[in-house]
């Protein structure tokens, strides 16, 4: 299935679409080519010689958007026609 493998390359080149996204956004001034900074998040540390301490986690937007959307949405893709194509 050549679309799942181009699906699955697309994944691991989160890089290069990103590149694409400030490429094309350069061209509109409506749409910013880089995304807004997000505040710092508190988080507790659970692992066990830490317990107590917490420390300041830097989740940009960028990783934010990569890890809950991008990749959400080519691992919902993939498994989608994964499921249907085993179906048969």
């Amino acid at each position: 299935m050549d679309l799942i493998v181009d699906l699955q390359k697309l994944r691991d080149q989160w890089d290069n679409v990103l590149n694409e996204y400030k490429l094309v956004a350069e061209h509109f001034d409506e749409i910013f080519s880089s995304f807004p900074e997000k505040r710092k998040k508190k988080r507790s540390a659970k692992l066990t010689d830490l317990e107590g301490e917490s420390f300041e986690a830097d989740l940009s937007v960028e990783s934010d958007f990569r890890v809950n959307t991008f990749y959400k949405i080519i691992g919902s893709v993939l498994g989608g026609i994964t499921a249907r194509f085993e179906a048969k």
